[in-house]
């Protein structure tokens, strides 16, 4: 490392500050340096030219948009001046490479980069995704392509993936919607509808001195 001999009257030439220890010095005056083993000496003008080589003066200044999408004017300034950005920053600088928009508009990644619009559309119309790498559109939800599950009693639905049997009807039994077959029953004693198992019956009983039913085609005895 370079040690620079009399620092305080290297600080005395730059500054104007005299100090009654240090001679007077002029820019013929010669320094001491010492690097290692080595020493020399060099005038006080020399160090002068090594401390300010390298300064200079701006005479003009301009910029340029490059490929941002803004462009410049008022440049060059060679005094004082304004240098105004116009233009419309592009996504892969940062900005979204659109200058206007309109109510309901929708940015999404048309491109690895850029930023395309979705325009709104009427009502009732849902963002549906195209898939990974594909834009998005506005549509209708289809229930065999959008939706999965089954859809609860509590909300609306049947909680059933299938349908009964040729002929069946949907039925409940108290807590569950299911498929119910309807037949004929002489069981009880009056007309009505009951569910035994999966079946819906009709019970229709004979008929007697007290109970409305069918009339069988052997002898019927009615008290």
């Amino acid at each position: 490392m370079k040690k620079i001999v009399l620092l305080a009257a290297i600080a005395a030439i730059f500054s104007g500050t005299a100090f009654a220890q240090v001679p007077s010095i002029t820019s013929s005056s010669k320094i001491k340096f010492q690097e290692g083993n080595n020493t020399w000496l060099a005038t006080v003008s020399a160090l002068q030219a090594v401390i300010t080589a390298g300064s200079g003066t701006v005479t003009s200044v301009d910029v340029s948009g490059g490929s941002t999408g803004l462009s410049t004017s008022g440049g060059p300034v060679t005094t004082t001046g304004t240098i105004t950005l116009a233009g419309t920053l592009v996504a892969a600088n940062g900005g979204t490479g659109q200058s206007s928009y309109t109510v309901g508009d929708i940015l999404y990644a048309s491109t690895t980069s850029a930023l395309s619009k979705l325009a709104g559309v009427a009502t009732g119309n849902a963002l549906i995704s195209g898939g990974v790498g594909t834009a998005p559109s506005w549509g209708k939800i289809g229930l065999a392509t959008h939706v999965s599950g089954t859809l609860a009693v509590a909300n609306g639905g049947t909680n059933l993936t299938s349908v009964g049997g040729n002929g069946t009807i949907l039925g409940s039994d108290g807590s569950n919607y299911l498929a119910l077959s309807p037949t004929i029953t002489t069981a009880a004693a009056s007309i009505a509808f009951a569910r035994n198992g999966s079946n819906l019956e009709l019970n229709l009983p004979n008929a007697d001195a007290s109970n409305r039913g069918t009339v069988s085609t052997s002898t019927q005895t009615f008290a």
